[in-house]
């Protein structure tokens, strides 16, 4: 149970820095087939969103969710 949690978390992590490395570029517009880890990475994100607004148009919420994330994977 721990290792299906554990690899959850890091799927997650991982989609996070992904969505983060590909909102600089432009392939979110050229290729369609990315938006599922744009869906997946918003979805994991949004929680983060509602806590912590963007400050001078800088979207924090990726950071606190891989602390949070981070944190999760530690205690478990």
């Amino acid at each position: 149970m721990r290792l299906i949690i554990s690899v959850i978390i890091k799927a997650m992590f991982y989609g996070v820095i992904i969505d983060v490395i590909l909102s600089w570029t432009d392939l979110y517009r050229r290729n369609r087939s990315l938006l599922f880890i744009k869906d997946f990475a918003d979805a994991v994100n949004n929680p983060a969103r509602k806590i912590v607004p963007p400050v001078n148009g800088l979207d924090l919420a990726p950071m606190v969710t891989l602390i949070a994330l981070e944190l999760i994977a530690r205690f478990i």
